[in-house]
């Protein structure tokens, strides 16, 4: 029996696949930002297990690929260090908590993480913080990170803004955030994997993502030599804000 596909799940394996494109586009133009565009949207039709799940390949994949790009700054991993450790551990030691949390909720939340960021956005640039206060500050960052992801799988908060905060360049900011979002995505894929919260099946369609991803990190690696960076963040800062609202007007009605 020969099996045809409906118009409607063309459009959506189409859908699917433009979201990983443009996640991979973000990246590539700021260095971070795979997963705010990927889960979101992705949950806006599914739950964010499920998001996390199909996200988990191309985000570690990507991320390879900018830190092999960027190796060349390894040196920064001597003053990054305490928020990758804090963060792994806080991860690992919070992870569970998503299973506590109904799947409406976590999605809430994650809308209000995700218009939190776009807010941020428009506060002034941090401080630079003084070279012998760095530390203490990248642990506390990299503690709440980890909490935060534990709670709702968002774990880049407010671990970015301390990264900005220690003056790297942009080598170095894209290698930190990279092994950043390696670190995260592995110990967070691992324990939802053993939560049950992720199943070998997202993995396997994760995997048919990662080179949608790639291309769009390759394309935005190109394109930020000659876009305005100011009219793509407001670009990126409306789709968010849109994406963010209707996670939290979903799960409201849902629970209504």
């Amino acid at each position: 029996m020969t099996y045809c596909f409906s118009i409607f799940e063309i459009i959506a394996v189409v859908s699917y696949v433009l979201i990983f494109v443009i996640a991979g586009l973000v990246k590539g133009v700021v260095g971070f930002g795979t997963p705010l565009i990927t889960v979101p949207f992705i949950g806006m039709i599914h739950d964010i297990p499920t998001a996390v799940g199909w996200s988990l390949l191309p985000i570690i994949f990507s991320n390879l690929l900018q830190a092999y790009e960027c190796r060349g700054s390894s040196v920064v991993f001597k003053r990054v260090w305490p928020l990758l450790a804090c963060l792994s551990v806080s991860l690992i030691l919070s992870v569970q908590l998503l299973k506590s949390f109904h799947s409406n909720v976590i999605t809430m939340l994650v809308g209000f993480l995700i218009l939190f960021f776009v807010s941020s956005q428009f506060f002034p640039r941090p401080p630079k913080i003084a070279e012998r206060w760095q530390s203490p500050v990248l642990v506390v960052a990299g503690i709440t990170s980890g909490f935060i992801g534990g709670l709702t799988s968002f774990y880049g908060l407010p671990a970015l803004q301390a990264l900005i905060s220690i003056d790297l360049n942009r080598r170095e900011f894209i290698l930190s955030t990279s092994a950043l979002f390696l670190l995260g995505t592995g110990v967070l894929g691992t324990g939802m994997l053993v939560l049950g919260l992720v199943s070998v099946a997202d993995l396997l369609i994760s995997l048919l993502f990662v080179f949608p991803t790639i291309l769009g990190t390759e394309l935005g690696g190109r394109m930020s030599e000659r876009l305005s960076i100011r009219t793509f963040r407001i670009i990126l800062l409306l789709v968010l804000s849109v994406a963010g609202s209707v996670m939290i007007l979903r799960s409201i009605y849902s629970i209504l």
